[in-house]
């Protein structure tokens, strides 16, 4: 069984404006629910480097912006080749306001592409 690990983290909001943003979010937390939310933030960023490692500097970076949805949506299209489209699923536009369609893959014939898993299963994979 591995140890359990502390992490102690300086967020700058004077030298980096991404860093206040952050802050900011985390301060209209409950106190008793921003631990949580720290080892969510982490699982998250570690899963999307994985994916590629520029998606964690690409998000940072949009923050200090007017990010949302669509922002998101275009940066996932652009850095995995995942096509997004607008859903007016309640439920799903609830969550995200996006649905994910298909991987585009230029190896594969269009009537092979797999579909993106929806959220709560890519979850509960990375809870396993």
């Amino acid at each position: 069984m591995e140890e359990d690990k502390r992490l102690l983290v300086w967020l700058r909001p004077g030298n980096n404006p991404e860093d206040g943003k952050a802050l900011d979010i985390m301060e209209r937390l409950p106190r008793r629910s921003r631990g949580e939310f720290y080892r969510k933030a982490l699982v998250i960023a570690s899963a999307l480097h994985e994916l590629d490692p520029r998606l964690i500097n690409l998000l940072a970076a949009q923050t200090t912006t007017s990010f949302n949805a669509e922002t998101l949506s275009n940066i996932l299209s652009q850095t995995l080749g995942i096509a997004v489209e607008r859903n007016s699923s309640p439920v799903e536009t609830q969550a995200t306001g996006i649905r994910a369609t298909t991987i585009i893959d230029s190896d594969k014939p269009a009537e092979q592409k797999e579909p993106i898993p929806k959220p709560s299963l890519m979850m509960q994979t990375l809870k396993r």
